[in-house]
């Protein structure tokens, strides 16, 4: 075996003749020399739950050489994230990070990692905050697996909080904005379909590398043209196929060379045409591995058969390793060329530059015809807004300027003072659990503007709790209306809220007593979290007692009578169907209000006759689709009534 090129192989050939460290194994030891050695493989090689990692991905997968790769990538994510958190937080270690009381420390370094915006509620690398949560999960369940194993009860406890943590706090914190950034970015690329004349030029392109590839790899072989062969043969293939390039590109030598090209059976040749059976002789059938292990057959034509035939005749003269059991392998490698890499490459070769505009406010480059679109929705467009006028609005203008409070996030104090400042604006700004039912909420929905509204009335339904409980109970607080020990008076105070009748059983607003609850139940998992982290068992013990009292006695008290009211309210409601004048009558109203607002919208543009303009066209809409409204806007019909009625 000739020594490989390169100074980081040079260095993971040395590293390997050592011998692996007391515990682990000689598959992980050889993945870890075999990554590039810098700081990150560094902290990989010298971190306990790293390394543990490490060995329970290799037991898994350590069969199948393709993911090996996908278990050096993981050690070295955790490598990453261990610099970072060293960089924010007093954490040295990736056991640090699992214990509950460095939960803080662990959301700010994988944030800090995957380039979260604390302003735009946006990640750079949204996938990267995904997974190093399902890591830390994982090695959680490792550490508790194992510490379970040595009797350590108080570290298998502690990873076990963890795992509570990771459950009910992690997305409010990282995992609800990664993956609404990662809708996000779903929605706003363009859809992209190739026109016929781009189809057909890079077939015809491809087509041409084969032939000269091919002649090149017959008269001088060598690495360089085996790799640009294996790369337009595997594109050739995942195109005529229309197979996912994972399939294709994992295609194992065996299967190639041990496919069965014999004739299929008399009865199916009998079931089909003279011109279906031609096809069959012509083509090459392989069966490979698919999604969930189904059978997946592959066509090769005879092109690319020839093509597939030098590549096995020349694979030892060009460097592909015979321990390398891909059909596409890379030379002096283990691992096989990438489709998705290869069309690609390809592609982009392939395309005319005039076709391509850059953005001008992300540089990020389009094709001309689909540019407007991404003009619409980029992040990076200036947008200039006016100050609104109006009482209130002002009063929050100068509220939103002072500083807010230690531990209140720039958003949640901004939603504060954009409240009606009364009495129930006043007791959720001085509340804590109110301010961090405010913070979890904003976390989970703050970059969505339409929910600033339902995070302002969750922290003001809470806010009218609080006045009423202290109305009839000693209860000063919303922690206070948490304590199990105060259960009877936190059930008085939401049946007042809600206007029980105690005689009748029956609420005046039942939707309120059920809105109470889930906050108060999502209140009680915000302090056990909380306390956990704190090592404040006692706060946390009776946090979850409440939590277990919500389950077992609140129905009993609240929810079973509010939720028989809701519905006997929509049992003794009439249905109300329009008669047909009436409908053609709307229309018609409807149609002389468009045309008179048009008109004076052209000739006396005003924000008057704007609004109404608005309304006027937003409700036939619902009527002619007769479908519900679009979410998170107001009802049109209740706008409707406000437009003036002609003289």
């Amino acid at each position: 075996m000739k020594p490989k090129p390169g100074k980081t192989r040079v260095q993971a050939l040395c590293g390997f003749a050592q011998p692996p460290p007391p515990g682990v194994t000689h598959g992980v030891w050889k993945l870890l020399n075999s990554m590039n050695q810098d700081q990150v493989a560094l902290e990989a090689r010298n971190d306990w739950c790293i390394l543990e990692l490490g060995k329970h991905l290799y037991n898994k997968y350590g069969s199948r050489v393709k993911m090996h790769e996908h278990i050096r990538q993981k050690m070295r994510e955790l490598g990453r994230l261990l610099i970072c958190a060293r960089e924010v937080s007093p954490v040295t270690t990736i056991k640090e990070l699992i214990d509950p009381k460095n939960f803080i420390h662990t959301v700010n370094a994988v944030k800090r990692t995957a380039g979260y915006n604390e302003e735009t509620h946006v990640y750079e690398i949204a996938s990267v905050a995904v997974k190093r949560g399902h890591s830390l999960s994982k090695i959680a369940m490792l550490i508790e697996s194992h510490s379970t194993i040595n009797g350590d009860e108080a570290t298998a406890k502690a990873a076990n909080s963890f795992q509570q943590l990771y459950q009910s706090r992690w997305p409010e914190y990282i995992s609800t904005a990664a993956r609404r950034t990662l809708e996000e970015a779903e929605w706003n690329s363009p859809l992209l379909l190739p026109f016929t004349e781009d189809v057909k030029c890079l077939h015809v392109y491809l087509d041409q590398q084969e032939k000269m590839y091919r002649n090149l790899l017959s008269s001088q072989p060598s690495s360089q043209h085996w790799s640009k062969l294996a790369m337009v043969t595997l594109t050739q293939i995942m195109l005529f196929n229309q197979r996912r390039e994972g399939e294709v590109s994992q295609i194992p030598l065996s299967a190639y060379t041990s496919s069965n090209q014999s004739d299929g059976h008399p009865d199916i040749s009998m079931a089909l045409s003279e011109l279906e059976n031609k096809l069959c002789q012509y083509f090459k059938r392989l069966e490979i591995r698919g999604k969930r292990g189904r059978k997946v057959p592959v066509l090769v034509t005879p092109s690319m058969q020839e093509s597939i035939r030098l590549l096995i005749e020349n694979r030892n003269r060009c460097g592909v390793p015979n321990e390398n059991s891909f059909l596409f392998a890379r030379p002096f490698a283990l691992t096989f060329y990438r489709g998705s890499d290869c069309i690609r490459e390809f592609a982009v070769k392939n395309l005319e530059g005039e076709r391509f505009m850059h953005c001008i406010y992300c540089q990020g480059l389009f094709l001309k015809n689909i540019l407007w679109r991404h003009l619409k929705v980029c992040k990076f467009k200036p947008g200039d807004m006016k100050p609104k006028p109006g009482k209130t609005r002002v009063q929050a203008l100068c509220g939103f300027a002072q500083p807010p409070p230690p531990g209140v996030t720039h958003g949640v104090w901004k939603l504060l003072n954009s409240m009606n400042q009364d009495q129930v604006a006043l007791e959720a700004r001085n509340d804590w659990c109110i301010l961090e039912l405010g913070k979890h909420l904003y976390n989970k929905y703050g970059s969505r503007v339409k929910m600033h509204e339902h995070i302002r009335q969750k922290m003001r339904e809470l806010g009218r709790l609080l006045i009423c409980a202290r109305e009839v109970s000693p209860v000063t607080t919303i922690k206070e209306l948490i304590d199990p020990k105060n259960f009877i008076h936190t059930v008085n105070a939401v049946k007042r809220t809600a206007g029980y009748n105690e005689e009748t059983h029956v609420y005046e607003i039942a939707s309120v007593a059920v809105k109470r609850g889930h906050s108060l139940s999502k209140i009680a998992m915000l302090i056990e979290s909380h306390s956990t982290i704190n090592g404040d068992e006692a706060t946390a013990k009776a946090a979850n007692s409440f939590q277990q009292l919500y389950q077992s006695r609140w129905p009993e008290y609240i929810s079973t009578a509010a939720r028989r009211t809701l519905e006997e309210a929509e049992w003794n409601s009439p249905l109300l169907l329009p008669f047909t004048e009436d409908v053609k009558c709307l229309h018609v109203y409807l149609d002389q209000q468009e045309k008179m607002y048009r008109n004076l919208l052209s000739s006396q543009p005003s924000s008057q006759h704007w609004n109404i303009m608005v309304k006027a066209i937003t409700l036939p809409i619902p009527l002619h689709k007769d479908t519900q409204y679009s979410q998170g806007k107001p009802n049109p019909f209740y706008g409707f009534w406000l437009i003036p009625k002609p003289s």
